[in-house]
């Protein structure tokens, strides 16, 4: 059998992971991480790294491998515990992989979306971020538009970022807006706002928000207001603002949670702990875990896009 498996070309530069084959290489003390189960390609290459995905396939299909004593299928689905042996490798060990969780403050500028890439050409901020050095593999905690600026979160856990983005987490997100109107915003605007019951805007409906007016310029017709917000929904502020009369002029996210964006310049990231969040919820991925267990969750999840 062992014969067999150098058709796979152990001295070419595609298969030269594979030459363990030839020499029995035992992997039952590797210190890869395994997972918690899937597909058995994925759990021989990306995640043990004991083959590349193309070879892990090759194996399965030729009939090297074995899962609880029987020969697998490419179909063959695992599970934690099950016994996964390669014909001259050995059992293949199920460890749990130890994610380190890093969370990262950037300060968005204007006029750039937070996007890998745009088919338009347009800046985004993960092209700006790789420039800088920052890890490739995080993803962001919501998003802000094009012409918004100021604080997001950007995590490469993706429990975390959903457990952040999620209303039942009860994390407020702080705005400081600019609008202009032809007349002052006026109590009867400000008390539409400030529903306690939310509002209908083009038949989306928006959960309560706590608006605060800052101040007025009556000579350029401008407004400042601070909106917090527990849930948001995409261009939520610019769209219950234009229904009132209202044009978004600037938009910055000031607040998220615990954390702020201060004097954090614009364009900078920065790494920070995440000590503040074990204080609100010590078991944050438990939590989580009982919140991805609901399919309504799960499906409201997919409509929202905090995308103010």
């Amino acid at each position: 059998m062992l014969q067999r498996l150098r058709v796979f070309g152990p001295n070419s530069c595609r298969f030269r992971r594979a030459s363990f084959f030839s020499t029995g290489r035992d992997l039952t003390n590797a210190d890869d991480a395994g997972v918690k189960g899937g597909s058995l390609a994925k759990f021989l290459s990306s995640e043990n790294r004991v083959l590349s995905t193309r070879e892990a396939k090759r194996a399965i299909r030729e009939g090297f491998v074995t899962v609880n004593g029987e020969i697998a299928l490419p179909t063959t689905r695992i599970k934690e515990g099950d016994k996964v042996h390669v014909s001259g490798v050995g059992t293949i060990p199920w460890r749990e992989r130890k994610l380190q969780t890093k969370l990262f403050l950037a300060h968005k500028v204007r006029k750039e979306l937070v996007t890998r890439a745009d088919p338009r050409g347009r800046n985004t901020l993960f092209a700006r971020l790789a420039s800088m050095g920052v890890p490739s593999s995080l993803i962001s905690v919501g998003r802000l538009d094009f012409l918004s600026d100021g604080l997001i979160l950007l995590t490469n856990d993706g429990k975390l970022a959903r457990y952040l983005e999620h209303p039942a987490a009860g994390f407020e997100r702080k705005y400081k807006v600019t609008a202009w109107s032809r007349e002052p915003i006026g109590e009867k605007r400000l008390r539409y706002l400030n529903s306690k019951t939310g509002m209908y805007v083009n038949n989306i409906q928006y959960q309560p928000m706590d608006v605060k007016l800052l101040s007025e310029d009556v000579s350029k017709n401008l407004t400042s207001l601070e909106f917090t917000l527990t849930e948001g929904k995409k261009n939520e502020i610019r769209r219950v603002l234009l229904n009132l009369g209202l044009n978004v002029e600037t938009l910055t996210r000031t607040h998220y949670g615990p954390f702020r964006l201060g004097n954090l310049p614009k364009g900078a990231v920065v790494e920070v702990t995440t000590r503040s969040l074990d204080l609100k919820h010590p078991d944050w991925r438990g939590i989580m875990e009982e919140m991805s267990a609901s399919p309504t969750i799960r499906r409201k999840r997919r409509m929202r896009n905090d995308d103010n």
